[in-house]
């Protein structure tokens, strides 16, 4: 659903699944709306992203139905010249982009989950949804009839998989892993001082859920420790 360029968290688990198959000698190629045809997603885009900002649930609906459309036509193009393929998709709507788009069944449809319990809940954090509401109710349905169609979920910790299981019974029944997230191995480096002073880095936007909080706590307590981080 996301270009490969970005500065999330998916971007990041993107680009490092990338890498790590690339030198594996296995061919990636990054998948997302604007693929098809970016002039026209650039207007549809713009217009669907402008509408959801208004508070208009109706601005989520038409959001999230373009750019899965928009993406299905993409997935479409590129499994029709695809043997057998893997399809990574990072969420339930290119998942669903890519089972509809999957019409010969050559490809393998394999979704990673990177939110707890369900994308509903990230919108309605955000302002952008009614809790209760019914475009949130229609949102968990989705993404629970998704999941029961997958050939496999990547967890990428053992919360989301034990909060998947607990809100979408069917996804117990769908062949998983849990693969937390990664980055490529870097040649060790001596710091350039006896410093004490240490980097910690965080990727991806504040919010709740991501529960910055603890983090904070774990850093006091490092800094008890003797170890301080910036």
């Amino acid at each position: 659903m996301l270009p490969a360029k970005g500065r999330g968290g998916i971007h990041s688990h993107i680009n490092a699944v990338g890498e790590l198959l690339s030198q594996r000698q296995i061919p990636v190629t990054v998948v997302h709306p604007a693929s098809w045809s970016p002039v026209l997603a650039l207007g549809v885009l713009n217009t669907a992203r402008a509408l959801r900002y208004t508070g208009s649930e109706t601005g989520v609906r038409w959001d999230r139905l373009w750019h899965r459309v928009l993406l299905e036509l993409a997935m479409r193009r590129e499994l029709r010249s695809t043997a057998r393929t893997v399809v990574y998709a990072q969420d339930p709507r290119s998942a669903y982009a890519a089972i509809r788009a999957n019409r010969r069944r050559a490809a393998t449809v394999v979704m990673a989950v990177h939110y707890n319990g369900s994308q509903a809940d990230e919108l309605v954090e955000r302002g952008q949804l009614a809790p209760g509401g019914k475009t949130e109710q229609s949102i968990r349905a989705f993404e629970a009839g998704v999941i029961a169609r997958l050939d496999g979920i990547v967890y990428v910790s053992d919360f989301m998989q034990q909060r998947i299981h607990r809100d979408v019974p069917e996804a117990k029944a769908v062949p998983s892993a849990v693969i937390p997230n990664f980055l490529p191995q870097l040649p060790e480096q001596r710091p350039a001082s006896d410093s004490t002073l240490r980097d910690c880095i965080s990727v991806g936007y504040l919010s709740v859920r991501k529960n910055h909080a603890y983090l904070l706590r774990v850093l006091a307590a490092a800094r008890v420790a003797g170890n301080v981080y910036t």
